[in-house]
């Protein structure tokens, strides 16, 4: 117990102390299997001192902990004990919910006892920081309609994942805020846009199918889809069902790489390449190829230039628009120079499919010396005899390329100290290929060189270049030492190291237990800026104290960076095995969602090379380098970069957490090499990446790439997502360390140099699309219309109507598309005809398509918003002039390569049927029996119409052509009888030719009831006292309303006419009481009978009197017109009575009357009951002039010859004329 307590026991010292800097939050990302939100949380712990008793840091964040013990240690390293000193600072992240809630960091030193229990010393240091808030993905249910708008990076129009143990790699990429619109089968429409992931989705319930169309896709990617395939359709798709997968396929012109490019990278051979030798002999830049998806390496090496031709280069630079190769020059100890020395840059046409060793080497030139005239670079402090490969004062690199023994080994001194200081680093080139830059080693400095005219003359002598200063980052006891390049979205990135050289270190130090080493380390850094052009900003940085894996198994405690040294001594660390890694930032990519992925080559492996001495003169030991390089992932959202942290990047976990092997004491990528099953290399990286956007991978230069070939350089396919390696290609075999190899390749030194992928221009470019049905003849593609399979697709040069360029038919769906491999260029006019040799002779707006007729729907109408209308509507018109026709024509101009137009429809519509008469006929009773035999005929023939079919209601979803019944020639035709006296509705489909070329009309029989209602009856007549000489109306009045027949009977002494209506006048009368019957019928046996009386009488003869006898004058009516007389009128007051008048009982006022008073004009039209007055009179009948006479008739109504008359005179016009004014005048005689 004792001994427990002593230790528990510690103080923690004054002088030891922790702090918490570099606090950084990724933004928000879903995690690997996308269900919930997530962030990275990355903090640097530093320490100065460290307890004795306490050396173990945990760092904490809510339930999560992470422990690590400073100072020296020791670790399991690919099932090696290896002793690692563990340095200030290191970085440690953890993954939170992105919640928005604060997080909070804390760190702390401690012990474990005996239990395996942490115990903490002193008061722990926190930094706090909030969470970003969630950011789901947009989701997708099985019963919804959703996708993804993709970067389709090879343009296929597939969409090239491949998922892995539930991680997802390839064309995973999304677009944001490209604008989805649906148009359902019901008329319903909703818009939505992509999230930033590129998913969208549609919830409400949807009735299909459902026409789904994207727009306002970003410029960045034409604002266009790529070609239709098999996972990306076009911007207007026709969804049948419920989708999850309704996406769509973009590219941007410069993420655009095929699916199988050639992998380039320069290999090096041992001496003199210029010197006449075997050792210029060999091919020196080669390339392999990129197959299948996912890829893999190809098995043939393809050689592209002799050592003679550009001697030793690392980086590499692709203009894709003149398919050239750019490599430059590189310093490195044992292999020679080519012809352009230090500033070297070389030019290889790998456009060229040759690749036989006879012919290949014409492929090759020179380009420029960047140390020369136009662009004179200080690339170097060593003298041209140093730098030269032979002679006096140079390096004295042999001719032959083999070495055996002391024949063919070099020191290369004067290069020793000077590998990654002088000379080139990487190579880049912009986007648009008219600038290449270059890093200058020597003054740190970028080079931009305008190629803009090179790319146009092939000619060098215009060339410029501007030198801009790469800033230094405050590197402590140490130098900058810049070298990475990648030219990424309009900027560039450059990346370098602080070498950390600062601190002088005691010669043949113990590279394992060495103090000044460990403090020497703590200043390794790795820089990554960004250059737009003008001004460089630093976007990441991080720390290389990081624990890394050995580079060989014989020295597994040589692990994690070492500061630069040119100290031999320190670098062989007393071995002919050379292990000493000294960390070069060589280069950089980016995957497809912004993540960078860093190249890190091995100083130590330019150093040395197979079976050469060292630079020390007086030693003759020959020694073998070890390159123990890396590769790292910083994860990125919305250009927050956040290193990979044991073996976790962002939302992906790879190959290799909690193997002490990387940042957080994992790794992401497995870079270990074994043989027969046992590591032998747990670091085995050069340095130099390549990718290819979309396919999920990287490659990596790598000694021993395939596992069980030793003593060889070659490619890693890194799988982004996984860290795992997919492929493996080795470029050479050295064949053993010793004796060196006859090859004079570099073993498991730095044999390889940059890699570059020969990505095509795209040259895709797809127009056509759809010819449909368009049933409704509006010119706009509705969800429900289906495509026309089998029109013929024809396509013109505009200025060519004679010889297509290139002939299709649509296909099942209707579509049709015309592709570059069919003659689409780009830039150009062209003329799509629809439907040629398939017009209806002397109707050219007509196709006849499978035995049936179309006619050519109206263009350009479209729906919905501007921006849709385009997509959906008709482009076709009959041309009505020019080379075309009467042709049916869609015009078009092509864009650039790339743009792809999928707009271009054509819709036809049957020919309705018209001229359809159809006639109901209710079914009849028999008395009250109905007899249920109402019908529908079609009265005359239809005009473009074949077949019928009928059905009761108005539910028509059992129709179809086939099983129609032909209307035939004979007329009326009967569709249906013995319709009941309920009555019915019935729908009658009239077809032309085909199940979907139809009207449809609803048709009533009216009932017909049988049930008898006596009709209420009511007689009456115009007078119930007649004169024998007078007439009688009589009227049968029915309160229902209904279908009735009438029959009236006179009685002896009477006579009727219309007796078969409701109203008959009765006259010639006998003296006495006369009774009249009317029978009113409503239907067989259901009727009333009513009857009306009158009295006829020998009437005396008839007179009418006026009272009072001389009718009464009105005053003067102007009419409204004051001033004028012409219009002056009066009236007259008339009250007549009657003896024995006739049966109407009125009396009538009349001017003009003929003697016996019939005739002249009525002034009280339709008479005036006796003794009512009647007052008559208008400016045209009674003038108010004081002069007129008038005669008056009053006459009987019914016998005008019963009558009397008045004379009346006018009475004085009212109005007056305006006294004349009388103007004085005076006048003067001259």
């Amino acid at each position: 117990m004792t001994s427990l307590i002593v230790l528990l026991c510690g103080v923690l010292s004054a002088n030891a102390q922790i702090t918490i800097t570099n606090l950084n939050t990724s933004d928000c990302y879903p995690d690997a299997a996308g269900t919930s939100s997530k962030a990275t949380i990355r903090v640097l712990i530093n320490w100065a001192t460290v307890p004795a008793s306490n050396p173990y840091v945990r760092v904490s964040l809510g339930t999560q902990t992470r422990d690590f013990l400073t100072g020296s240690g020791t670790y399991n390293i690919a099932g090696y004990s290896s002793t690692q000193t563990i340095v200030s600072p290191q970085e440690i992240a953890f993954e939170v919910p992105a919640d928005g809630t604060v997080k909070t960091v804390s760190a702390t030193f401690g012990r474990f006892n005996l239990l395996g229990a942490f115990i903490a010393t002193g008061t722990p240091v926190s930094a706090s920081t909030t969470a970003p808030p969630a950011c789901p993905r947009t989701p997708c249910s099985t019963s919804g309609l959703g996708g993804v708008v993709f970067n389709d990076y090879n343009a296929d129009g597939v969409r090239n994942t491949v998922t892995v143990s539930g991680i997802t790699s390839g064309e995973t990429n999304g677009v944001a805020n490209v604008e989805v619109r649906i148009t359902a089968a019901n008329g319903l429409t909703a818009t939505t846009l992509t999230d930033e992931y590129g998913y969208y989705a549609f919830t409400q319930p949807l009735t299909y199918p459902v026409r789904v169309e994207f727009a306002n896709i970003p410029a960045e990617y034409q604002q266009a889809a790529t070609p239709n395939g098999t996972s990306s359709r076009t911007t207007t798709q026709f969804i049948t069902a419920a989708s999850c997968t309704v996406n769509l396929g973009v590219n941007s012109f410069y993420d655009f790489c095929n699916l199988a490019p050639k992998v380039f990278t320069p290999c090096y051979v041992n001496g003199n390449p210029t010197g006449g030798g075997d050792a210029g002999q060999d091919p020196v830049l080669v390339a392999t190829n990129l197959t299948g998806s996912p890829n893999v390496f190809g098995t043939a090496e393809i050689p592209y230039a002799l050592g003679k031709q550009i001697g030793a280069t690392w980086g590499l630079a692709f203009n894709r628009n003149t398919k050239k190769l750019f490599s430059s020059a590189v310093l490195r100890r044992h292999v020679g120079l080519g012809p352009l020395n230090i500033g070297g840059v070389y030019i290889t046409d790998v456009g060229s499919a040759t690749t036989a060793a006879t012919s290949f080497t014409n492929l090759t030139g020179s380009f420029l010396n960047l140390a020369a005239a136009p662009v004179s670079a200080s690339l170097t402090t060593m003298t041209a005899a140093q730098l030269a490969n032979t002679g006096a004062g140079s390096r004295l690199l042999p001719a032959a390329k083999g070495i055996s023994g002391a024949t063919g080994a070099t020191r290369d001194a004067v290069v020793f100290t000077n590998v990654g200081k002088q000379g080139l680093g990487d190579l880049e080139i912009s986007d648009d290929g008219n600038t290449l830059y270059a890093v200058n080693l020597l003054e740190k400095k970028l080079i931009s060189v305008d190629i803009s005219t090179y790319n146009a003359t092939s000619s060098t002598a215009n060339v410029t270049a501007t030198f801009t200063t790469i800033p230094n980052p405050g590197c402590i006891l140490g130098e900058w030492r810049p070298w990475a390049l990648k030219y990424y979205r309009g900027k560039l990135y450059v990346g370098g190291v602080c070498d950390a050289s600062g601190t002088t270190l005691a010669p043949g130090l113990d590279a394992t237990n060495s103090a000044s080493l460990s403090a020497a380390r703590k200043n390794l850094k790795a820089v990554v800026y960004e250059y737009d052009g003008t001004s460089f900003t630093s976007v990441f940085d991080f720390p290389l104290t990081y624990p890394k894996g050995f580079p060989y198994a014989n020295y597994p405690s040589l692990t994690g960076w070492y500061p630069w040294t040119d100290d031999w001594s320190i670098l062989s660390q007393g071995s002919t095995d050379v292990v000493f890694p000294q960390p070069m930032f060589s280069d950089i990519e980016f995957d497809i969602d912004g993540s960078m992925l860093l190249g890190f080559g091995d100083r130590t492996g330019f150093q040395t090379g197979v079976n050469n001495y060292s630079p020390v003169p007086t030693d003759n030991q020959f020694y073998l380098g070890f390159s123990g390089g890396d590769v790292l992932k910083a994860y990125a959202k919305n250009g927050v970069f956040i290193l990979e942290n044991n073996g976790k990047a962002g939302p992906f976990t790879g190959s290799g957490a909690g193997n002490n092997q990387g940042p957080g004491f994992g790794e992401y990528f497995n870079d270990n090499w074994s043989f027969g099953g046992t590591t032998y290399h747990a670091e085995a990286a050069l340095g130099a990446l390549a990718l290819r956007p979309g396919s999920g991978q990287t490659v990596a230069t790598s000694i021993d790439p395939v596992n069980d070939v030793a003593w060889s350089s070659g490619f890693r396919l890194l799988n982004n997502n996984t860290g795992l390696r997919d492929a493996a290609f080795s470029v050479y075999t050295s064949g053993g360390g010793a004796p060196a190899p006859a090859n004079g390749t570099l073993g498991k030194a730095a044999g390889l140099g940059d890699v570059e992928l020969n990505c095509d221009t795209p040259t895709y470019l797809e127009i056509g699309n759809r010819v449909w049905y368009d049933l409704d003849n509006d010119g706009v593609q509705d969800p429900t219309e289906k495509g026309i399979s089998g029109v013929s697709v024809k396509l013109y040069a505009a200025g060519n109507a004679t010889t297509p360029l290139s002939t299709t038919t649509t296909d099942a769906n209707g579509e049709y598309y015309f592709t570059a491999a069919k003659g689409v260029q780009p830039n150009q006019q062209y003329i799509i005809v629809i439907g040629d040799g398939q017009q209806v002779a002397g109707l050219p707006d007509h196709l006849l398509i499978a035995g049936r007729t179309y006619v050519l729907t109206v263009p350009n109408t479209g729906e919905g918003p501007a921006t849709y209308i385009d997509q959906n509507d008709s482009d076709a018109e009959q041309a009505l002039a020019g080379l075309f026709l009467n042709k049916l024509t869609i015009p078009v101009s092509t864009s650039a390569f790339t743009v792809d137009n999928h707009r271009l429809d054509a819709g036809f519509s049957c020919i309705q049927p018209t001229s359809i008469s159809l006639v109901a006929t209710s079914a009849t009773c028999n008395g009250t029996t109905p007899q249920n035999n109402g019908s529908i005929v079609l009265s005359t023939s239809v005009v473009n119409g074949d077949k019928y079919a009928i059905v009761s209601g108005t539910v028509t979803t059992g129709f179809a052509y086939s099983t129609a019944t032909a209307i035939g020639t004979t007329f009326p035709k009967s569709l249906t009888t013995g319709v009941s006296n309920a009555g019915a509705t019935y729908t009658v489909r009239i077809y032309n030719g085909s199940t979907d070329c139809y009207v449809d009309q609803v048709v009533v029989v009216d009932p017909k009831s049988c049930v008898c209602i006596p009709p209420v009856v009511v007689a009456a007549a115009s007078s119930n006292v007649v004169c024998t000489t007078a007439t009688a109306l009589l009227t049968a009045t029915v309160t229902l309303t209904g279908s009735y027949t009438y029959a009236w009977i006179a009685p002896a002494g009477a006579t009727l006419t219309g007796a078969n209506t409701a109203t008959a006048t009765a006259s010639g009368f006998t003296t006495g009481l006369k009774t009249f019957t009317v029978t009113v019928t409503s239907g067989p046996g259901c009727f009333t009978t009513a009857t009306v009386s009158l009295s006829a009488t020998a009437c005396l003869g008839c007179s009418i009197s006026l009272n009072p006898a001389i009718p009464v004058q009105s005053a003067c009516n102007d009419n409204g017109t004051a001033t004028s007389a012409a219009d002056d009128y009066f009236t007259v007051t008339v009250q007549a009575t009657a003896v024995n008048g006739g049966a109407s009982g009125k009396y009538e006022v009349v001017i003009g009357a003929n003697l016996d008073g019939t005739g002249g004009t009525v002034l009280n039209a339709g008479g005036t009951a006796y003794s009512t007055a009647a007052t008559v009179g208008t400016a045209t009948t009674f003038m108010a002039n004081g002069s007129s006479t008038y005669l008056v008739t009053v006459r009987d109504l019914d016998t005008p010859t019963c009558k009397t008359t008045f004379t009346t005179t006018a009475v004085q016009s009212c109005s007056v004329c305006p006294p004349q004014l009388c103007i004085p005048m005076t006048g003067l005689k001259q």
